[in-house]
């Protein structure tokens, strides 16, 4: 049995969301394990921000919020002002301010007036150090801080903030702690007191057992799995596998300042910005845009989505077991709507 805190104790358990499997297994860890509801919310960072798309998968906040509703679970979006290319391109300027919807239905602007500058001027490298690999911390990371820091309705109250890192991930994942003090937390402070602490309830987690919480609530998965990508929360992360490169390359809708902004990072920097021994899963043959034609060879990446089956067009279908989980009248994988047992 692995250990969990009393999460009955808490007033608030904010699950950070961003409609990957790992942060969807977090909502169905606590759902099973007894909490109600209402005590929780999902909090969905948006990486592009009110800039222009660019990492984003476009049906990403409507998939979070089907599966909001479909639990009965608020969701609270929030963001950095420009999003990931305000940040990559900062020069000489302040970190840019934060920007979250609360919990009466206002949207609230927090930061932004620092006088400390900084530049960025590159891409986010392939590594565990946070300040190199800045999406991370400035995106998300950081955001949640600044929801939790400048709301009231958090002082001298219990919150628990639960996020989706798994310890088989990597080696500097496997060194995090499964239970701690979150970093908004200021319980021995002389005044704004509050109680915050952070929980990876999938920490210890194999991927298999991700899938398999899936399965038992029979929740679709986002859309970029059913297609072949390794991870969700951007679709030009830089932890992707070979297949979930298809975005940078082969995407009707990919923007080539994605790729030209990787290749002047990569030629700054020792580590290469992609695997040496690349391959790609798509070939030229079919015509489905006006600007660009490709198609995916039916091949799931390894620990792929287990929910989809290939066929020998090369389009992915729905197994008949999960069928009952999808609407039955879409016969291609399109799907974001969540549904569950009856």
């Amino acid at each position: 049995m692995r250990s969990r805190p009393d999460l009955n104790s808490y007033d608030f358990i904010l699950v950070a969301f961003s409609g990957g499997k790992d942060s969807a297994a977090v909502l169905l860890d606590l759902l099973e394990a007894g909490v109600n509801p209402r005590r929780i919310e999902l909090h969905h960072h948006l990486v592009d921000g009110d800039g222009p798309s660019f990492m984003d998968w476009p049906c990403t906040a409507a998939y979070c919020q089907a599966v909001a509703n479909a639990f009965g679970i608020p969701l609270f979006m929030s963001y950095r002002e420009g999003g990931f290319l305000r940040e990559m391109h900062r020069r000489h300027a302040p970190t840019a301010a934060v920007v979250f919807e609360d919990a009466d239905g206002g949207v609230r602007r927090a930061g932004g007036c620092s006088k400390k500058l900084g530049t960025r001027l590159r891409f986010p490298q392939r590594t565990a150090d946070l300040s190199r690999r800045y999406c991370s911390s400035a995106l998300k990371i950081d955001v949640m801080d600044a929801v939790i820091r400048n709301q009231e309705r958090f002082l001298g109250c219990r919150t628990l903030v639960c996020t989706g890192e798994r310890a088989e991930e990597s080696p500097s994942r496997s060194a995090y702690a499964a239970f701690e003090p979150h970093r908004s937390d200021t319980r021995d402070g002389a005044r704004r007191r509050r109680l915050v602490d952070h929980y990876r309830p999938v920490h210890g987690w194999a991927e298999q057992e991700v899938w398999a919480a899936m399965r038992r609530h029979r929740l679709v998965p986002h859309v970029a799995y059913q297609l072949g990508w390794s991870r969700v929360s951007c679709m030009t992360c830089v932890f992707l596998s070979a297949v979930g490169r298809l975005s940078e390359r082969f995407s009707p809708n990919a923007s080539t300042s994605s790729r030209s902004a990787r290749r002047r990072s990569a030629a700054r920097s020792t580590e290469p910005s992609r695997p040496r021994n690349w391959r790609t899963a798509a070939r030229p043959t079919q015509r489905l845009s006006t600007r660009r034609s490709w198609s995916l060879k039916p091949a799931m990446p390894t620990g792929g989505c287990p929910f989809w089956r290939p066929t020998e067009a090369g389009v992915y279908r729905r197994a008949p077991s999960d069928a009952a989980a999808v609407r039955p009248d879409d016969a291609r994988a399109t799907t974001v709507i969540p549904a569950r047992a009856s």
